[in-house]
């Protein structure tokens, strides 16, 4: 329990406590569905995690990756943005380049021979 409230050894992003599906679990065909209902039930029963089991299992761990997710994009998208103006610009300026478009709407049918 120390160690999982970060007590012992603090960790940036903390420490989440999840159980696996086990080799067994998969072999007879558990779903994931049943050994997540199994893992919330022995963190909420278990003497030493019950008190933190809200805070425990996968389902948890889920979450706080799709925040951190979140928090990553939004933190690369003003640079993102940034860079794509930048190359709209620049393939803009080409296209400019090019002179007016041709009327695709016209007869230019040219014969090579």
């Amino acid at each position: 329990l120390e160690v999982l409230t970060g007590r012992t050894l603090p960790l940036k992003l903390g420490w989440l406590g999840v159980i696996n599906r086990s080799q067994e679990d998969i072999e007879t065909g558990k779903t994931i569905a049943a050994c997540l209902q199994k893992e919330k039930a022995f963190f909420e029963s278990h003497p030493a995690y019950n008190a933190i089991s809200d805070q425990l299992g996968t389902q948890v761990m889920a979450n706080q990756l799709n925040s951190i997710l979140i928090r990553h994009i939004q933190s690369c998208l003003p640079e993102l943005r940034l860079k794509l103006e930048a190359a709209q610009r620049r393939t803009q300026k080409d296209l400019d380049s090019l002179g007016e478009a041709v009327d695709q709407g016209t007869d230019l049918d040219v014969q090579v021979r």
